[in-house]
């Protein structure tokens, strides 16, 4: 156990020192320019006013829409801002906190691969894999480019939790039960569109690794989890379903949100191209990565030298490379008009998660070599990796906000949902407020209201009429809110 602590120690410590080329933006006074840095800032702030109003889960940001409200985290996953927001209560910025996550998540992207490779292979190749998660493209253009950090952070939980579950079909224990509906439910959690493909490796990984062992017990006892992962998420998902009918969320897939018109051809995922996504001649860059290709064409032809009890988790992860490559061409439409809620996920070359997992644990395959070729080919692998992939690591500028900007009182000030096309608007909402209204109005009857406090997610206040009075609340409609 004590020696177990002491690697995992030391296999951070070496992550985080190789971690420093990806990590230099944030050594940069203020939060680095991406498509969502800003969004993210105000809604961190945003959630971490409304739990200090009132702690507990939050659906409502009260000062969204120049303070008549936005029920932004009924829809959508909120672990990322949940992490956020413990960061600024240890007492730093709202800034530093998102840099905090930043780091925290590639560490556990990277740690969290280690895990799920050493159950199986050597270490060496193990910590490559590892590395090479981290430096993943497409994690780089999340952080750096998108500013999805909902996303990488999904991204980081998805091989922790087929460990918990490939632990749960080869061991029988409890802890790891709990392990992989815990684990699982986080990963609902942290991104509600990509919970939906990883749900379905996971129930693969089920399939193929439960049935194969031909133990109904085993096989019954994975699923249980996999059910109770759902549930302990539900109080996410379950009100998102049920009052999805109450929102314009359908805007989310129209238009360029419709998956149709986001393919990318097979040339654009071996693509070296960077680019920062703001116009046509500045394309967002869909490319695997040449070291991940690789890693790919390498386990082709290894592969066949591995040893059985191995050989059939290299071959799933070569399944979901190839099914990953192909969900974002053209040639899968069939396949996207088909499934029911697969339209939610926008963009095909989203699932370059799923080619970044498999060419990532692929370079697993070097372990078949002699030892020493083997160690010198993960250190000139290393290498390569984060040579390669640190020129991508330059984003486009930098944004000075302190915090003294994110009050729920400055959000209020302007006309922010810090969605697109505003999605989430209740359907009762017949036009934009066009600046911030009083919070409580007379509007018939002769009173006074005095004593106001208005918070988020509540009013407070105490009204003097002797006559019947109706008052305005300056705070959209929604059921139950």
């Amino acid at each position: 156990m004590k020696n177990g602590i002491i690697e995992a120690l030391l296999v951070l410590l070496l992550m985080g020192i190789l971690a420093i080329p990806m990590w230099r933006p944030l050594f940069h006074e203020g939060l680095f320019d991406s498509h969502d840095s800003m969004s993210n800032l105000i809604r961190s702030s945003a959630l971490y006013h409304s739990l200090s109003e009132k702690p507990g889960y939050i659906r409502w940001f009260g000062c969204f829409c120049r303070g008549h409200g936005y029920p932004f985290l009924n829809f959508y996953a909120p672990l990322t801002y949940y992490v956020v927001s413990f960061f600024h209560l240890l007492g730093l910025t709202f800034t530093a906190s998102i840099k905090s996550l930043i780091v925290s998540e590639t560490l556990l992207r990277g740690f969290s691969m280690y895990l799920l490779t050493k159950q199986v292979f050597g270490k060496s190749e193990s910590f490559l894999s590892g590395i090479a998660f981290m430096y993943a493209p497409y994690f780089i253009c999340n952080i750096y480019v998108r500013g999805d950090f909902s996303e990488a952070l999904s991204f980081s939980l998805i091989p922790l939790v087929m460990y918990s579950f490939w632990n749960l079909m080869n061991t029988w224990k409890t802890r790891y039960f709990i392990y992989s509906a815990i684990t699982y439910s986080l990963l609902i959690l942290s991104h509600n569109c990509l919970a939906l493909p990883f749900s379905a490796i996971i129930f693969l990984e089920i399939l193929f690794f439960g049935l194969r062992r031909k133990n109904r017990h085993i096989f019954s006892k994975s699923i249980l989890a996999f059910i109770l992962g759902i549930s302990l998420s539900a109080v996410f998902w379950l009100p998102a379903l049920c009052e999805m009918k109450y929102v314009h969320l359908a805007k989310v897939t129209e238009g360029k949100f419709f998956y149709a018109e986001n393919f990318r051809g097979l040339g654009d995922l071996f693509s070296s191209k960077w680019g920062f996504g703001r116009s046509v001649r500045d394309p967002m860059p869909v490319g695997i990565g040449w070291p991940h290709i690789l890693a790919f064409l390498c386990s082709l032809i290894l592969v066949w030298k591995v040893k059985p009890g191995k050989k059939s988790l290299v071959v799933f992860f070569i399944f979901i490379t190839l099914a990953g490559a192909f969900l974002i061409t053209p040639a899968s439409k069939r396949f996207w008009d088909t499934l029911p809620l697969i339209s939610f996920l926008q963009f095909p070359w989203r699932l370059l998660v799923l080619t970044s997992l498999g060419t990532s644990f692929l370079f697993v395959s070097f372990g078949v070599l002699p030892r020493r070729k083997k160690n010198i080919l993960c250190i000139l692998m290393l290498t390569v990796i984060i040579a390669f992939y640190s020129r991508y690591i330059c984003p486009y500028g930098y944004l000075n906000v302190p915090d003294s900007e994110l009050t729920p009182g400055k959000i209020a000030s302007n006309y922010t949902t810090t969605t697109y096309s505003d999605e989430y608007l209740p359907l009762w909402v017949t036009e934009k407020p066009d600046k911030k209204d009083d919070y409580i109005t007379i509007h018939k009857g002769n009173g006074t209201v005095s004593e106001l406090d208005v918070r988020g997610n509540y009013y407070d206040f105490l009204v003097s009429a002797e006559e019947e009075t109706e008052l305005i609340l300056s705070s959209f409609w929604y059921p139950g809110w």
